[in-house]
Parts: C-alpha cells; structure tokens; sequence
C-alpha cells in the first residue's frame, strides 16, 4: 500500500515541470487595422514556488507582470495587461517537455501559437 502511495505521488509530481527560468520564442501577429503580419519576440521570466509561479511575461520591450497564473498538472495559464491599458494576453502554455508550447491569446481574440525555449539571460536580468 505504501508503494502504491509513493507511486501515486511521483507520477503526480512528474506532471508539473519546473518552469522557473528565461524563456523566449517567436510567433507571428496580424496587425488588426492594417492586416499586416509580423514577427513578435515573445519573452518570459519565470519562478515556480511549488504550484505558484511569478514573473513577467510579454515582448522584447514590455515585459508586464504575470497575473492569475494557475498552474495544474502541467498546464500553465496566466495572463498580463497589454503594454498598461485595459486589454490582456492570455498565456496557455503546456510544461510537460523541455519546452513552454501553447498559445497566446490576444485581448483581440487573435490565437498566437507559441513554443518557448529556455535560454540564458544577460547579466542583470531577473
């Protein structure tokens, strides 16, 4: 019975994997008004804390604080303001590899896919 237990709790801890780290990708928007596509740096700075997770999240140049992150099993949702105004962008991300892949989900509706990969941030970046 006590093996079943410890089994039961290692499979379940096997699911949610660690996701404190850097994270980047790309994905590609269609601008609403001029129906022009683009490529979008995506970044994210993450700390687990056991099933919480903090950090910020968003382009290159806008890195907002995470909001509402859940994290369950190995699918991690969150989501930040859009460059401070009204607008949010959803994060759906699967953690269940060596790689975030999900999608992003703009206040516009539009679906983003996105895999983020780990990598080392410069000095100074937290």
């Amino acid at each position: 019975m006590k093996l079943l237990l410890l089994v039961c709790t290692l499979g379940t801890l096997s699911l949610s994997a660690a996701v404190t780290g850097h994270w980047r990708g790309l994905t590609t928007a269609t601008n609403h008004t001029t129906h022009k596509t683009h490529t979008v740096g995506i970044y994210a700075n993450l700390a687990q804390n056991g099933s919480q997770v903090t950090g910020t999240a968003g382009a290159e140049k806008g890195l907002q604080p995470i909001q509402g992150a859940v994290l369950n099993g190995s699918n991690l949702t969150f989501w930040i303001a859009e460059g401070g105004g009204p607008g949010r962008t959803m994060f759906q991300l699967d953690t269940a590899g060596s790689d975030l892949v999900g999608t992003v989900v703009l206040h516009t509706g539009q679906r983003l896919p996105i895999t983020l990969k780990a990598y080392t941030a410069p000095a100074g970046v937290k």
